[in-house]
């Protein structure tokens, strides 16, 4: 019995002398019983070696890195829920910088990755917060918390790759998974979308016709949870050419192969703030029916008379522009298609060097069912004056029916137009404002209302509905302009004018050489301070 005693008292003294060699290390269970998978690891040091002889590595706290502690390693690390905290980040060749570089098939798990404090070298391109090249890599349960600076998953030149189930705690700079040259399977992604793609959370694929550093990819989705496109880079190089390829012709290019996509439907689209314009699949229901003009493109006129020529082909089911920039025209615009122009406060105007339209128009609208929105259209005017004097016959927007016929139905909601003869001509269109309509330094008047063509056999249906806005005026500053906001040019059944009084537009007779028209003003007046126009019809 007491040889017993002693050896259980021997026994319990060799495991707490081997208890006492070993870190405090805190076994966490798992569901179903047992421990996590993986020898645990404190530091790099142990991390290191942990893998050196083929081991798969647990965290047991926050591990600290920098971009190139991983890059020669392989195995697997299993973060047990730990976070791995980014310090630095780095160059990599001379267009990105990049948090963490995974190149040898190293895997990672359940792990929290945070670059949100890293110190980013910023080069010609965006940092990535996670680098995959290589082969046989796996990212599974991992979170990623970055910042506004920072990219998301760059996976470039690998193979085998694996995402699955990854969440990005903060909106990543632009897409949040990155795809070149590469073989990827993708399971799940739950993130906050990106200023690139209007806040939705889009995968960019790039290498279908781009950048010729760039070789086919194949990706396939195994689940498309918490996605909202994919994005992959032009086959076409503009988007006329892109107007005769179809769908299956996209798919059998032998460009990158998409599997797990067959009930997404892919159009051809734009790449906000990027040169580069490619196709986009999106997922049933989704809606996605307006380009975004690049607001980084070296010419945003012709991207714009794309875009407009897009919208015409009906293939494309587009039916909005936005505007992210100022668009300045070489020559006029004709707006020929049905289509919504966002203008986002921005401005529609003439380059120094200017051509006119054929009636001496900025913007030409032909087609019904046109609306500008949060426009400003800053029109021509080549004597650059706001007298009746000035007069020389030059209209910001001219709304004009191709026929007789049909009158065409146009809409202008908070929209602003300035510097020219006339702000716009209705001749043949059914035009509605609403919200807040700015007419600025304009000689002769806001909107002419004609039903007379180039002959007066050319009887055209003219209406402007003004009973739903607000309308100013102003001409260097001034409120108290003496000139028509909206005038019919002759008293007939053609010409139609339907104002609010409560919108203080008031109807005044015009007198002396304008006798023939009718005249809404957005301030009282006496006729006698009238300014006089030209004997000069408008046209």
């Amino acid at each position: 019995m007491k040889k017993t005693i002693i050896s259980i008292i021997g026994i319990a003294v060799m495991l707490l002398a081997i208890t006492a060699c070993r870190p405090n290390y805190v076994i966490v269970p798992i569901p179903g019983g047992g421990t996590p998978s993986g020898t645990p690891v404190a530091d790099l040091y142990e991390l290191q070696n942990v893998l050196a002889d083929g081991g798969e590595a647990r965290l047991t706290g926050t591990l600290k890195l920098n971009p190139k502690d991983l890059v020669n390693l392989s195995g697997k690390i299993n973060g047990n829920g730990n976070t791995i905290e980014l310090q630095t980040t780095e160059s990599v060749g001379d267009e990105q910088a990049v948090a963490l570089i995974l190149k040898n098939g190293l895997s990672l798990k359940n792990v929290k990755i945070d670059a949100s404090n890293a110190a980013q070298t910023r080069v010609a391109a965006e940092p990535f917060v996670i680098l995959i090249q290589g082969t046989g890599s796996t990212l599974e349960n991992v979170t990623i918390t970055t910042d506004e600076e920072l990219a998301g998953i760059n996976v470039h030149t690998a193979t085998g790759v694996t995402l699955r189930n990854i969440e990005f705690t903060d909106k990543p700079l632009k897409a949040p998974i990155n795809i070149s040259s590469s073989t990827v399977k993708i399971d799940g992604l739950t993130a906050v979308g990106s200023d690139w793609y209007g806040n939705k959370n889009i995968i960019q694929i790039n290498g279908v016709g781009g950048n010729p550093n760039h070789k086919p990819s194949t990706v396939t989705f195994e689940s498309t949870e918490g996605i909202d496109g994919v994005w992959m880079e032009a086959v076409a190089e503009n988007y006329g050419a892109a107007s005769n390829i179809t769908d299956d012709n996209f798919k059998k290019a032998g460009q990158t192969v998409i599997n797990g996509l067959d009930s997404w439907e892919v159009r051809y689209s734009d790449q906000p703030s990027k040169d580069t314009k490619g196709w986009m699949f999106y997922a049933p229901g989704e809606d996605a029916s307006t380009f975004t003009l690049n607001e980084k493109a070296a010419n945003s006129e012709a991207d714009l008379r794309a875009m407009i020529a897009a919208v015409k082909d009906s293939t494309h089911k587009y039916s909005a522009i936005e505007l992210s920039k100022d668009v300045e025209l070489a020559t006029y615009l004709d707006v020929n298609t049905s289509v919504t122009i966002k203008g986002a406060k921005h401005t529609i105007k003439p380059a120094t060097s200017f051509t006119e339209g054929p009636n001496d128009e900025f913007v030409l609208i032909s087609a019904d069912g046109v609306e500008f929105q949060n426009v400003v259209v800053d029109g021509i005017d080549t004597n650059d004056g706001t007298g009746a004097e000035d007069w020389d016959g030059e209209y910001a927007i001219r709304v004009y029916a191709p026929d007789t016929e049909n009158q065409i139905k146009v809409t202008f909601s908070d929209v602003t137009i300035k510097d020219a003869d006339v702000g716009m001509l209705v001749r043949g269109g059914n035009v509605t404002l609403k919200g807040n309509i700015n007419f600025e330094n304009l000689d002769w008047g806001g909107i002419g209302v004609d039903s007379i063509g180039s002959n007066a056999l050319l009887i055209y249906e003219s209406k402007v509905d003004a009973s739903d806005c607000t309308i100013s005026y102003t001409n260097d500053g001034s409120t108290t302009v003496a000139k028509p906001a909206i005038w019919k040019e002759r008293s007939n059944d053609h010409e139609v004018v339907k104002t609010s009084l409560e919108e203080k537009i008031k109807e005044a007779s015009s007198t002396g050489e304008t006798d023939h028209q009718t005249w809404y003003v957005t301030k009282n007046f006496s006729d006698g301070t009238t300014e006089s126009g030209s004997e000069e019809a408008i046209q």
